[in-house]
């Protein structure tokens, strides 16, 4: 009866262990089931910001670009448009200061010396002109590329529209990031 008593006790003990195993080993099933899930959750999440990321890399990329291209356009320009161009850009300088000094690229020194008793300097510049008081203490720099650049930080939103409509017409438009201006040393 005791013998009895042993092997049942024992039998109750073994029983309860196996059911506290399978209990544990459902509940540890759940929890990596939950876990393998939050982590795909989190790759899915990191894939789509990566992608995003990637896409605005590109846009960003393409951009640029095409402000590169419109920059050597107008330094390509014809000499009676850039001399107008230049005209009108003195014609600005003129109305904040009395110019007294102007810097150009080296192709256009002739050009601008034409356009007035001004001292004329070469810069690195690719087009556009940088123009100084006689104290050389105020400058307004109308280079192309500083031009160029003053609009992208002005209108961002419009040439995002302009390149990418078809892609984003269903999106939301960014808002432009403004920045400070940019302002480039004339290389003498």
């Amino acid at each position: 009866a005791m013998l009895r008593a042993a092997r049942g006790e024992a039998e109750s003990i073994e029983n309860q262990g196996k059911a506290r195993m399978e209990q544990e080993k459902r509940q540890a099933h759940e929890e990596l089931a939950s876990l393998a899930a939050e982590m795909e959750r989190q790759e899915l999440s990191q894939a789509k910001l990566d992608a995003r990321n990637a896409l605005l890399r590109a846009k960003k990329e393409l951009i640029e670009q095409t402000l590169a291209k419109a920059q050597q356009k107008l330094a390509k320009l014809g000499h009676e448009k850039k001399r107008q161009l230049y005209a009108t850009m003195l014609k600005r300088g003129q109305a904040t200061m009395k110019v007294a000094h102007v810097y150009c690229s080296k192709d256009d020194m002739l050009l601008v010396k034409k356009l007035g008793n001004l001292n004329v300097h070469p810069a690195n510049i690719p087009g556009g002109l940088i123009v100084e008081n006689e104290q050389q203490t105020v400058r307004l720099d109308m280079s192309f590329s500083n031009i160029l650049e003053r609009v992208k930080e002005d209108h961002l939103t419009q040439i995002h529209k302009i390149l990418f409509a078809s892609a984003d017409e269903s999106k939301e438009d960014t808002k432009p990031v403004k920045g400070k201006k940019v302002k480039r040393k004339v290389k003498r």
